[in-house]
């Protein structure tokens, strides 16, 4: 085996093996601006975020197994590299102490980044089936009838629609299947159909909040974007009511 050979695996498992860490942190970045912070932002206007429950009991694990599987991934990279130079290669021992340092360091990273999310959490209320049961009988169950109310974004040089239209319209038929699954079978909660609902959408403004260009019509009217989160939860709403039908 020639160096060159083997600086390209070295070079391959740092960055494999410190990649995994900080995908970890982007993943579980990234889970938190949009069930967190984007759906606060966007909808904080309609909804009763002080009431919100936001967070399920069974999201806290799904957000910590992230790490446990950074390291399994991690640990399975550096025993797969240990097996690619035969031990009787000149370059076997520099290439263990090199991949296993790395490793270590590697192994280290996730957890200060464990630590450091798990405490960030601790400021976040993981709320149980009873307390989210209750508020959407509350606040959705109980409410009156709507309409569903048709939207559309067009781009406002040429009147033509945006290419951001496809996804919101996607997402609204990608949920009411859900919701009328969920009436015939009852495989998922529709509060928790209801929050994936809030941050797709909520992800989907995100990217929508700072171009001008983008126009909105209601029914054949404009409106601003701030006004499109009440047509969300209404359309939600009416979604809901009609699954059941």
């Amino acid at each position: 085996m020639t160096w060159d050979i083997y600086i390209w695996i070295c070079l391959s498992f740092m960055i494999l093996s410190l990649g995994w860490p900080f995908t970890a942190w982007i993943i579980n970045h990234y889970n938190l601006e949009v069930k967190n912070k984007w759906v606060c932002n966007y909808f904080k206007t309609s909804l009763e975020l002080n009431n919100l429950p936001l967070f399920l009991k069974n999201e806290k694990w799904k957000l910590l197994i992230v790490y446990y599987l950074t390291a399994f991934l991690t640990s399975i990279t550096y025993i797969g590299y240990s097996f690619l130079i035969p031990n009787s290669e000149y370059f076997f021992i520099i290439h263990m102490i090199l991949i296993t340092v790395l490793y270590l360091i590697s192994l280290t990273l996730i957890i200060v980044i464990f630590i450091r999310f798990k405490n960030k959490i601790k400021s976040i209320k993981f709320h149980s089936k009873n307390q989210t049961h209750k508020y959407f009988v509350d606040n959705f169950q109980k409410s009156e009838k709507t309409q569903y109310q048709n939207f559309k974004l067009l781009n406002q040089n040429d009147g033509k629609i945006s290419v951001y239209n496809s996804p919101f319209q996607l997402n609204q038929k990608i949920f009411q299947k859900k919701l009328k699954k969920t009436a015939l079978n009852n495989s998922a909660s529709e509060f928790e159909i209801f929050l994936n609902y809030l941050r797709a959408n909520a992800n989907f403004i995100h990217r929508i909040y700072d171009k001008k260009e983008i126009i909105i019509f209601v029914n054949g009217k404009q409106i601003a974007l701030e006004q499109l989160e009440f047509i969300l939860i209404e359309n939600f709403k009416y979604m809901m009511q009609n699954a059941k039908k």
